[in-house]
């Protein structure tokens, strides 16, 4: 059974690279343009991993995060965040993001939470 990956982005083309690797990784994949209309889809189709970009009209990366677990608190999260490692992680602390994904995330991004992913399941 494929696993699906929700992408919270205002930028599909800029991270089709990030797209088609989620999908060679055995994803499928659903794009929002917006933060609401992400969790609405979260609410009906829970996502094995949620990605929050940046630029979102309606809500920061790190407020997504933690507005999805109020839809459900199984949701593993990835944040796209400029952020040095150590200020996202106390920016990101108590959200359950399993990761901080870079500003254009590429291949090798999509295959590095997919391993994340399967290491969870392990």
């Amino acid at each position: 059974m494929a696993r699906f990956a929700l992408v919270a982005s205002p930028r599909p083309l800029d991270l089709e690279p990030f797209l088609s690797a989620l999908r060679s990784e055995g994803f499928d994949v659903a794009s929002a343009a917006t933060g609401k209309a992400a969790l609405a889809l979260a609410a009906t189709r829970r996502p094995d991993i949620l990605v929050a970009d940046q630029g979102l009209p309606d809500a920061a990366p790190l407020d997504l995060a933690a507005q999805s677990l109020r839809v459900d608190a199984f949701i593993n999260t990835a944040v796209v965040s400029a952020l040095d490692a150590g200020e996202f992680h106390e920016k990101s602390e108590g959200l359950g993001v399993l990761a901080q994904l870079p500003p254009l995330p590429g291949p090798d991004d999509a295959r590095r939470l997919a391993a994340l992913l399967r290491g969870l399941n392990a």
